[in-house]
């Protein structure tokens, strides 16, 4: 279920500088981690704070900032988004592995983090991602 998704508490150094490796495609992440876009946000990323993402497969971040106002709550970024197109069917597998990260980090914020919410506002994911989102689940997607 969610057991791949931890809470970066110092993600100024947990998740920064692996961000950075990957501009331009991790710029909307690695801004929304260094300006939260609430007093409470909360990063999460499916590695460990202790440990470096995996280097031979895809990793996620996401930023959670819940702020009574009807804007973003939630911005995903996957490092397969920085990955060179190599074929369609890869592509296309490399985008599912990040959707079911994306779905994981949905998991642990309905089970753990917010119950309690029905909406969840999401901004700044790829395409190639959102097109995995089952249409029963769409309120308004704009890519």
């Amino acid at each position: 279920m969610d057991d791949n998704v931890y809470i970066h508490l110092d993600a100024t150094s947990s998740i920064l500088p692996h961000l950075k490796a990957h501009l331009p495609q991790a710029s909307t992440e690695l801004y929304v981690v260094q300006v939260p876009p609430a007093p409470n946000s909360t990063v999460l990323a499916t590695f460990p704070p202790t440990e470096s993402p995996p280097g031979s497969s895809a990793w996620a971040v996401g930023v959670l900032g819940i702020t009574g106002m009807p804007e973003t709550e939630f911005f995903f970024w996957s490092s397969v988004e920085a990955a060179p197109t190599i074929n369609r069917d890869e592509d296309e597998e490399r985008f599912r592995t990040a959707y079911a990260q994306f779905e994981q980090m949905l998991e642990f914020i309905s089970h753990r983090k917010h119950p309690e919410k029905e909406t969840l506002i999401v901004g700044s994911l790829h395409s190639s991602i959102a097109s995995y989102i089952p249409i029963s689940s769409r309120c308004h997607l704009s890519t």
